[in-house]
This record gives structure tokens, sequence and C-alpha cells, in this order.
């Protein structure tokens, strides 16, 4: 109730007195702590907490898409480049990849590891990301109404695998990306007329 009342610092009090009363019974709340601390903006608590109950052995494949989410918000509040937001973007891709393995809705779990890898790796698209992207993709397109459902993952992909091969100097396959980015931003005059002078 507290936590519904947007009362955060008080719900994770609440929470950790009934986790205290049995704690082998209780590993849910470890992650209802850890949702707490994330509304507080406390990305270390939030991660640890999440850590916690994942490491309890009760996880399931959400929990650990949830726990690669604290990772990432924890890395995003880090100084870029630091080693500190580079271990928390790892530790996220670790726990994402985990999620992957046996995920049916596989689209999702690559964009959040794309992400995660441009926190750790700042501006720089690399080979990694640039298959990642790629597996992102080709799981979103497994449903064509993916395409609307998702338009800005696909916008992110589709530019940054046309940034990568440009700066590759193959204009032929950042000129192909370029034109889908198009197809599902065709108002977008700002590209029409960068294609045109490609």
């Amino acid at each position: 109730i507290l936590g519904e009342l947007q009362r955060p610092q008080e719900a994770v009090e609440a929470y950790t007195k009934a986790y205290e009363l049995n704690p082998e019974k209780n590993k849910q709340i470890l992650a209802n702590i850890s949702s707490m601390y994330t509304d507080l903006e406390d990305y270390q608590k939030a991660v640890e907490y999440m850590q916690k109950y994942v490491d309890a052995g009760d996880a399931s494949l959400n929990d650990y898409f949830i726990l690669s989410n604290r990772y990432k918000n924890l890395g995003v509040s880090l100084p870029e480049g630091s080693p500190e937001r580079a271990e928390a973007a790892n530790n996220g891709i670790k726990y994402v990849d985990m999620a992957i393995e046996a995920a049916a809705n596989k689209g999702p779990l690559y964009r959040n590891k794309a992400t995660l890898m441009m926190i750790r790796d700042g501006a720089e698209i690399t080979p990694d990301l640039v298959e990642t992207y790629q597996q992102m993709i080709a799981a979103y397109d497994e449903d064509p109404a993916n395409k609307t459902k998702y338009a800005d993952a696909y916008k992110s992909a589709y530019n940054n695998l046309a940034n990568y091969y440009l700066k590759a100097g193959d204009k032929e396959q950042a000129r192909a990306y370029f034109e889908k980015f198009l197809e599902i931003d065709p108002e977008n005059e700002a590209l029409r007329e960068y294609l045109k002078k490609m």
C-alpha cells in the first residue's frame, strides 16, 4: 500500500521488517525492496537487493531481465568511461544473456543488451553491438506488427548500423540501412535530403 501511495522509503522499511521475520519464505520481498529503491533512484541499492533475490535461487527469466535493467539504471548513473560504469554494464549483459537463452520473445532482450553495450562502450559502435542489433532486428521481424510497435528500437538500430558501415567505408550498406530508417520515418526530410546527396 505504501508503494502504491508513492511512499517508497516507508515501503522499504515495512518490506524489510516482513523479510526479516522469515527470510527463507519471504525471498520475493527482496525483489519488492529493489523496486522501491528504483523508485527512490537509489540504483546501487536496487541492484543489491535484486541481486540478492536472484542469488537466492528462485529467479525466473523475467527476474534476470529485471536485474539487467537494474544494472542498466546503475550504469547510466555512473560517470562515463569509469570502471564502475563498465562493470555495471557487463553485469547487466551477463544477466540479459541468461534471459535470452530461453526467452520466446527475444527482441526486447537484444534491445536491452544493445543499450548496455552503449553504456559500457560510449559512442563507439563495436562489431559486437552491430551483431546484437542485427539479432534484435531478426527477432522483431518475426512479427510484422513490431515495425510499428517497436519503431523507436528499429530506428535506433538502423541509424547506428548505417553510421557503422558509413565509418567503415561501406556506403552501399550504409545507404541500405538509412533507407530502412526512412521507411519507418517517412517524414524525416533531413534524412531524405541526406540520402539524395550520398
